[in-house]
This record gives C-alpha cells, sequence and structure tokens, in this order.
C-alpha cells in the first residue's frame, strides 16, 4: 500500500489549491446521509490520498460537501443513473465509473450499457492498475 501511495504522491498534479483529508467524523456523517456503510479501506484509502489530484480521476470527497465530487452526492447522481445501489462511486468520472463493493471490489461500470467491466480486487490494485495508468 504505501508503495502505491508513493508512487500516486510522485505522479499527482500540482495544485493551488489545497484538500483537506477526511476524517472518521467526515465518514460517519457520510454514511448516515448515503445509508449505507462505506467499506473501512475506502475509508482509510481516502484518509491518506483524498487529497491527491491525478489525471481526469478526481476521487470522491468525503468532506466538503459543497464539492462537485462530494461522496452523498456522487451517490445520488451515479444511483439515478443506473449504477447498483450496493456500490458507492470512488471517484467522480465519465463513462466508463468506478465503485467499490462492500466487500471492497472496486469494479468499473458503464453507464450508458449498465454492465459491469474490469474489476480489481482492492482499491490499492485499482489505484496501481488503473489510476496511475490513465495518468
Amino acid at each position: 500500500m504505501q508503495d502505491i501511495l508513493d508512487a500516486l504522491r510522485e505522479h499527482q498534479q500540482a495544485t493551488t489549491s489545497y484538500v483537506e483529508l477526511p476524517d472518521e467524523d467526515d465518514f460517519v456523517r457520510v454514511q448516515e446521509e448515503i445509508l449505507i456503510h462505506v467499506p473501512r479501506e475506502f475509508q482509510y484509502f481516502l484518509s491518506e490520498a483524498g487529497d491527491i489530484i491525478l489525471g481526469a480521476i478526481e476521487l470522491a470527497s468525503a468532506n466538503d460537501n459543497f464539492a462537485h465530487n462530494y461522496l452523498p452526492e456522487l451517490c445520488a447522481n451515479y444511483w439515478q443513473l443506473g449504477l447498483p445501489r450496493h456500490l458507492i462511486p470512488i471517484c467522480a468520472s465519465e463513462s466508463p465509473m468506478y465503485a467499490i463493493s462492500q466487500e471492497g471490489e472496486v469494479i468499473e461500470w458503464d453507464v450508458r450499457t449498465q454492465e459491469q467491466g474490469e474489476s480489481w480486487e482492492n482499491i490499492w490494485y485499482w489505484a496501481r492498475d488503473c489510476w496511475l495508468e490513465q495518468a
């Protein structure tokens, strides 16, 4: 995990804005809003890498309810577009988009065809194989 996090930080884009990392209270608030548990591994990932901006994929925000990528808003939008309710979007992206299951598996979801594509065992493998590759 640390190697992947280091690689993400090494490749992140320079930005003038500061993104605050979420804490446990932020996740409690988000879970109350979306009425579903946010997998612990995703919470940890956002707590460590939630400030990274890299390529066209923008991670969900668990602590800025005014952001366009605020996790409850992403959930509402993607669920309305057909993403199964047990999946949680991990980022703001066009189709295909990426979501995490309650078991921690990350899947690619095509909003247009309503079909699952590639999958990764966990969010760290997704970050390595997908997010870093697209940057």
